[in-house]
């Protein structure tokens, strides 16, 4: 599928349905991390599982996606998380125009950089989701920065056009922490207790805030790092039980 975003670009997009046919279904927009990655139509375990429980699944391919062009994947750079947001947004509506998700049980689902971007949409605009499940995500950019290896710091200084000494603005405009006041619907947040790429102090600053102002989260923590989730079978069936029941109850 091909949309229009908020500002006319052209976004593609993987949908599929239940074969249990109803007149609108709950569905999951699940958002793909790196930035610089994208959803092709290869299987994948997790999509069939929620399609077999009813849930309508759609993979966005969001603006700084790779295979679709340079410009395509450098759009995001100088205002990250601003395009990646806009874009999820704009699948949400075409999947409510043609009439096949149910304005009221549409979830956010991503990893990593798909994590950080499910909580920039769930702070910049609450009103259009059931909730959101974030895992590995970035929630406090400054913090963010700090700790992370000096790979990924010259890589922000890149996406932001600087470091935060430089672009403090810039920052913040992109950090969920930012919009924290703004959250109304639950968020499940899911982190491992060694993870470098997102380093923990961070999404600790991030749930500490949330639950301070006693918004809906819940947390579950594993014990690797960022991508020990898909390399051991136990924690990732572990964390998607927990994913697919967090789902179902926000949508029941």
């Amino acid at each position: 599928m091909v949309f229009k975003s908020s500002d006319g670009a052209q976004v593609q997009m993987w949908v599929a349905w239940p074969t249990k046919k109803q007149k609108l279904y709950p569905f999951v927009i699940d958002i793909h991390g790196g930035p610089h990655g994208s959803v092709n139509d290869s299987f994948s375990p997790e999509a069939q599982i929620l399609l077999d429980e009813g849930f309508g699944y759609c993979a966005v391919n969001y603006r700084g996606s790779t295979g679709f062009g340079k410009d395509f994947e450098r759009a995001i750079y100088g205002n990250p998380g601003y395009f990646e947001v806009e874009d999820i947004v704009s699948a949400r509506g075409w999947l409510i125009s043609k009439g096949q998700a149910d304005p009221d049980k549409i979830i956010l689902f991503g990893w990593s950089w798909g994590g950080y971007v499910t909580l920039l949409a769930l702070g910049k605009y609450p009103n259009l989701w059931a909730g959101g499940i974030a895992g590995t995500p970035i929630g406090d950019y400054l913090s963010q920065y700090e700790d992370e290896p000096a790979f990924f710091k010259a890589i922000d200084r890149e996406l932001f056009g600087g470091s935060p000494e430089q672009k403090p603005a810039a920052y913040k405009k992109s950090s969920p922490i930012t919009y924290v006041d703004n959250f109304k619907k639950p968020v499940l947040v899911i982190y491992g207790e060694n993870d470098a790429r997102c380093p923990t102090k961070q999404i600790v600053n991030f749930i500490n805030k949330l639950k301070a102002k006693n918004k809906l989260i819940k947390v579950k923590k594993f014990s690797s790092g960022h991508t020990g989730e898909f390399s051991n079978t136990k924690i990732r069936i572990s964390n998607f039980k927990e994913i697919l029941k967090f789902a179902k109850r926000l949508t029941r």
